[in-house]
């Protein structure tokens, strides 16, 4: 088996290479349909997972290590990855000013029910100087709300773009609003239960590799003096 996996890890490797290069010249929406949430894409992910673990074990065995730790890291990366395929929750919430909702709504038009509720209190658009004001030059818009459950509040903050809120494994993004309803905002809401096991991955794959360069810079150093 070990064998085997050696041999067709390299072909799958190619396959998601393949996959995310389509990815950067397709748009999101088709880059998803047709790759990242495909079964033959996570068929791939999971054998080129499988080959990179075994290498890591082998690399173990023969107490290698600080390439141990980049191999494990690494594949901490693709688990989460592909864990994230599979379980990653996306939807929206539009909710006007003195709204609260406890559900949001999927790409297929169902809905997914929260174990909280999320109060707009309120939502604010700042334009540029007054002068470009009627062209719509937006600088930003924030939304200001209010986690709460059974009347208990939970947490407030402020949602802008690139600054979301995170609560219970879920990320509101600042995602859009409509300027004929100036006091209702869109926010998208992620559920992304990979992206620990990602981010761990992060930190051993630098962690091997610094192990590796500081043990190439000390042997190179030995042999100068």
């Amino acid at each position: 088996m070990e064998k085997i996996l050696k041999r067709i890890t390299p072909f799958f490797f190619l396959i998601l290479i393949c996959g995310l290069v389509a990815s950067t010249i397709f748009p999101q929406e088709l880059a998803n349909k047709f790759f990242y949430r495909t079964i033959w894409f996570k068929i791939a992910g999971i054998i080129f997972s499988a080959g990179i673990f075994v290498k890591a074990v082998n690399l173990l065995r023969s107490k290698k290590i600080a390439p141990f730790i980049a191999y494990l890291g690494f594949f901490l990366i693709l688990l989460g990855g592909f864990w994230t395929s599979f379980l990653e929750v996306e939807g929206f919430i539009e909710i006007k000013e003195g709204q609260s909702v406890a559900r949001f709504w999927l790409e297929d038009d169902l809905s997914n029910p929260l174990d909280f509720s999320i109060l707009l209190k309120d939502f604010s658009v700042e334009f540029y100087p007054e002068e470009r004001k009627e062209m719509h030059f937006i600088k930003s818009f924030k939304t200001s709300v209010v986690i709460s459950k059974e009347g208990n509040v939970l947490k407030q903050g402020i949602i802008e773009v690139n600054k979301p809120l995170r609560w219970e494994g879920f990320w509101f993004y600042q995602y859009g609003y409509d300027p004929q309803f100036p006091n209702q905002t869109l926010l998208q809401v992620v559920k992304d239960p990979g992206l620990p096991i990602v981010y761990t991955g992060f930190l051993f794959l630098l962690g091997g590799m610094l192990l590796t360069f500081k043990k190439i810079f000390c042997y190179k150093w030995k042999t100068l003096l």
